[in-house]
């Protein structure tokens, strides 16, 4: 079952997730500004209530306590726009340049976060640990 919680402001975002702590067995959180916002509030509730949150945004699962995030890399279509970005200053006419779409396994994140497993009580299955392209233990990130 999903339990579902709106907010209009990152000022409503944990008064939110502490009004459905006591109902949900984990947390999901899209890529929405609003939520990302107030990230600590959010996972601040969560440990507390021992609840894992998952995240469509692996970097900000970087430096937060979220026990896996899959999600689009922001920093490698920013390095593909960049270059479009130079080939029109160098003369290329926009409309000859064809729609780029990141659809390979490299272009989207698996991070999973160990210490925030330990600190859950979680073990994380080997086969889904070693399809994870990121993870961070002892506090250290290592990306593979």
């Amino acid at each position: 079952e999903f339990v579902e919680t709106t907010v209009t402001n990152s000022a409503e975002v944990k008064q939110a997730v502490q009004t459905i702590a006591s109902r949900v067995d984990g947390i999901y959180l899209s890529n929405d500004n609003t939520i990302f916002s107030a990230l600590s509030a959010v996972t601040q509730v969560a440990m507390r209530h021992n609840i894992p949150i998952m995240s469509a945004d692996p970097s900000s699962a970087e430096t937060n306590d979220v026990l896996a995030a899959w999600g689009f890399d922001y920093y490698k279509m920013g390095r593909v726009t960049g270059r479009l970005a130079a080939d029109i200053l160098e003369g290329a006419d926009p409309v000859d340049i064809p729609t780029v779409y990141m659809t390979e396994p490299g272009d989207v994140d698996l991070l999973i976060n160990l210490d925030v497993a330990q600190k859950l009580g979680l073990t994380i299955p080997k086969e889904i640990l070693d399809t994870a392209n990121k993870v961070i233990e002892n506090g250290q990130l290592t990306v593979r």
